[in-house]
């Protein structure tokens, strides 16, 4: 992880992170951006301080599909958080636990199963939620913050009950 590497955003992704560190009151945020825009840049800016400013908690990610989560969005929010200097299989894993070797602190409430899971080096856990088959699997976690990708796709309904 290197804290001083210097990253370069558009003018959309710093507006973005202004509105983020600056107006702080503003718990929910969109972006309706095309695609190149940058938005899986930002997604892994929000992740990282998340993870930094929460070490283990729990937070997760909603898509319309676990597909989604693991074949659209997540491959290019690891190259984010690769320009961030955050690497897989290094500072955190994904659908398995770190080596017990390395002795991680364990988030507060850990899964039971990683499968569908990102666990961070300081214990935080980001969890996939699917809203496909509607099996309402983010239904009684007790979560600390929460990303989302195409919310045009969610179901509205399902996210709020869930």
């Amino acid at each position: 992880m290197n804290p001083n590497k210097e990253l370069e955003l558009n003018d959309a992704q710093a507006l973005f992170m202004y509105s983020v560190f600056f107006m702080e009151m503003i718990k929910i945020r969109f972006l309706r951006w095309g695609r190149g825009t940058g938005k899986s840049t930002i997604l892994a800016l929000i992740i990282s301080e998340c993870v930094k400013q929460m070490p283990r908690s729990t937070g997760v990610m909603v898509a319309q599909s676990f597909a989604q989560i693991k074949t659209r969005t997540l491959p290019s929010t690891i190259q984010g958080l690769e320009q961030l200097g955050y690497y897989k299989d290094i500072h955190y894993f994904v659908g398995k636990k770190p080596p017990k070797s390395w002795r991680w602190p364990e988030p507060y409430e850990p899964p039971l199963d990683y499968t569908n899971v990102m666990i961070w080096y300081n214990g935080a856990v980001m969890v996939f939620i699917s809203q496909d088959g509607g099996a309402a699997s983010g239904r009684g976690m007790n979560v600390d913050w929460v990303v989302g990708d195409e919310a045009a796709l969610l179901d509205e309904e399902m996210f709020n009950t869930d």
